[in-house]
């Protein structure tokens, strides 16, 4: 069995079995346990009646007067005791309104049969006539439970130990006054007699089967079943996100990228969902970038390429005289292909970490005028002014990679900086880092660019002319630069006013 879903019910209908399984049987054992206590008190209670009656027969001869007996005996039980003739004639009744009888007899008394008529000593001692006073204090003495009965006296009413039994027996030996002899039972059938103990509906618990019923185990199937249908509904219901999610990841691997799932099912499940959503889009996004890499790489190449093409085969033709201006445009050609070859390297190795970066303590304030003054004959030839703030900031960095950022961040705000416009170059510290800044008063950025402006061959203005820049690596190159020093590259910009770039790197 593979399937989760198999796993799970197994799992669950085997924890079922075994639940339903041990609380039947407990509930069985102790009802069992339950059902034998009370058989063994009502056995107990119908010996002691059985005893008191079969003395109190030997010693009247008759039933006459056995009404008071009756009565005492359904005191001491807290039960209705009541005596019939074989006919279920009522002979004495402890219930004076004389109500329906028992479902079932408890006992026969059988004056005619020797081998049960007055098994002696019917008091577990001695039978005969006893000084009830001084067998009564005997048996308080030794703390030998009894009760009295009218012509009986005391008579013991649990089992006895033999201990007692010894005890007793000493007792009815100092109280006996005549041991009564037992020759012959009393053989008149019209004597033999019923006991009904309890009330109409009461049951006797003669015979009691404590076995396990048979329906219990249809009970115990049942409820297996039940769980079963269940657990089946239950497992099938929360394992559908899984499956969605299954079909879905299944969709993304035969190149559908658009496949999603709903956040349904239980808090986990739903998580899972929303993890698995984002992960689809992310890939979907990528792909997107990838498509989208490649055909920038494609059309940043086939336009120099085409270029080169056009004039090299236009000189083969003798169109085009393969002069000084021809070289020096299919040069300035090969030098835009290589730039962007060596742009993508930088930015492969950078975003796989494996560009190398050599720090040192750079002073910002060399470095911040050294960068001016490479680009202050293109600011001036355009009419922007170019500052650098000074500064005596010092960070650990690599200072070819950290000049090439601040090189490609000032060439972009020259390019995009009207006439009579400005570009700063600025520094600020607070002990855990430092923040260069490159602040320009140019046309800006619109707000919905800002959150692709460091995706590669990414442009504002969507031209893809050298006239407005370079290969559209540049932001790219430097932001992943940035990170490889540990730092942070953000940007902020409002239309019309200007744009501010700051490169925040580890004091």
């Amino acid at each position: 069995m593979r399937s989760l879903a198999g796993r799970l019910i197994a799992v669950v209908l085997a924890t079922s079995l075994v639940v339903v399984l041990a609380t039947a049987l407990l509930t069985q054992r102790i009802t069992a346990d339950e059902l034998e206590d009370a058989f063994v008190q009502d056995q107990q209670q119908q010996d002691f009646v059985t005893d008191q009656l079969d003395a109190y027969l030997f010693l009247r001869g008759d039933w006459d007067g056995v009404q008071g007996l009756i009565d005492e005996l359904a005191e001491i039980l807290d039960e209705r005791v009541v005596l019939t003739d074989t006919d279920l004639n009522i002979i004495s009744d402890s219930d004076p309104t004389n109500p329906p009888l028992p479902d079932r007899e408890a006992a026969f008394i059988d004056p005619t049969n020797p081998a049960e008529a007055f098994e002696l000593p019917i008091d577990g001692v001695i039978f005969g006539d006893f000084d009830e006073d001084l067998y009564e204090a005997c048996l308080d003495a030794f703390g030998i439970p009894f009760v009295l009965i009218s012509d009986l006296g005391p008579q013991l009413l649990d089992e006895a130990t033999e201990e007692e039994l010894a005890l007793a027996e000493e007792c009815a030996d100092q109280a006996l006054v005549e041991e009564f002899q037992v020759a012959e039972p009393v053989g008149d059938e019209r004597l033999q007699a019923l006991v009904f103990i309890g009330d109409e509906g009461d049951t006797v618990l003669s015979g009691l089967d404590l076995g396990v019923d048979p329906m219990l185990w249809w009970v115990i199937l049942g409820a297996f079943a039940v769980a079963a249908a269940i657990t089946w509904f239950a497992v099938r219901r929360e394992l559908e996100p899984v499956n969605q999610l299954v079909g879905a990841a299944d969709r993304i691997g035969s190149g559908d990228l658009s496949a999603r799932v709903d956040p349904t099912g239980s808090e986990e499940l739903s998580r899972l969902s929303s993890s698995f959503n984002e992960m689809a889009s992310s890939i979907e996004t990528e792909d997107l970038r990838r498509r989208e890499f490649t055909s920038d790489v494609a059309h940043e190449l086939r336009t120099p390429l085409s270029n080169m093409r056009g004039y090299l085969e236009s000189a083969q033709d003798g169109v085009s005289p393969l002069n000084g201006d021809l070289i020096d445009s299919l040069h300035e050609d090969a030098l835009h292909m290589q730039a962007i070859v060596d742009d993508l390297q930088v930015l492969t190795l950078a975003e796989a970490g494996t560009l190398q970066v050599l720090l040192e303590q750079v002073s910002l304030g060399s470095l911040l005028s050294s960068v001016v003054t490479a680009h202050k004959l293109s600011a001036d030839a355009k009419g922007v002014s170019l500052v650098a703030e000074e500064t005596t900031d010092v960070v650990p960095a690599d200072p070819a990679r950290l000049r090439q950022v601040l090189s490609n961040l000032l060439s972009n705000a020259v390019r995009h900086t009207p006439a009579g416009g400005s570009v700063t170059l600025g520094t600020s510290s607070d002990g855990n880092q430092t923040v260069i800044s490159v602040t320009d008063t140019g046309e800006g950025i619109g707000e919905e660019h800002l959150p692709r402006l460091f995706e590669r061959f990414y442009r504002a203005d969507s031209s893809r002319t050298k006239a407005t820049g370079g290969s559209g690596l540049g932001l790219a190159i430097a932001k992943q630069l940035v990170e490889a020093h540990d730092g942070k590259l953000t940007v902020s910009s409002v239309v019309g006013e200007g744009t501010t770039f700051e490169v925040a790197l580890p004091a």
